[in-house]
């Protein structure tokens, strides 16, 4: 089994890459989901661990969706 924060890091990076591409400050980011700027910031730097809720809020901002895909383990 991967490690939760593994997990969460992964995601994290493919938000963070999708808030990039399209030109979104962490500061708009904040204003789009309701959020402080600084909890972006502490959430992107991996030092705050979020909750799905929270994973959710961030990529219906950007116009995303979270998807999960299960497999068998390894």
């Amino acid at each position: 089994m991967k490690d939760y924060n593994k997990i969460l890091g992964e995601i994290l990076a493919e938000l963070i890459k999708e808030r990039k591409a399209q030109g979104i400050t962490q500061v708009k980011l904040a204003e789009m989901t309701g959020m402080q700027a600084p909890n972006i910031a502490l959430l992107e730097t991996g030092s705050r661990i979020p909750t799905l809720k929270t994973i959710a809020r961030y990529a219906d901002a950007l116009g995303k969706e979270i998807n999960i895909k299960l497999g068998d383990a390894k």
